[in-house]
């Protein structure tokens, strides 16, 4: 993959917010579509986390 398109890593406020971007954003899908045809990577992995603590604040 092109430098700085490698991964990502998200905060989400809901699991439900999450979804909506996932499955039903036209952008998301356009980048997933690109990355397949492209061949980007030789594999992926999709993890999920859940926050244990929060310090500070932005």
């Amino acid at each position: 993959a092109p430098v700085g398109l490698q991964g990502t890593f998200s905060l989400w406020e809901s699991e439900e917010s999450l979804k909506t971007f996932a499955f039903r954003s036209p952008a998301h899908k356009a980048a997933i579509q690109s990355t397949t045809r492209q061949k980007w990577f030789s594999e992926e992995l999709f993890a999920r986390f859940s926050v244990k603590e929060i310090r500070g604040r932005l």
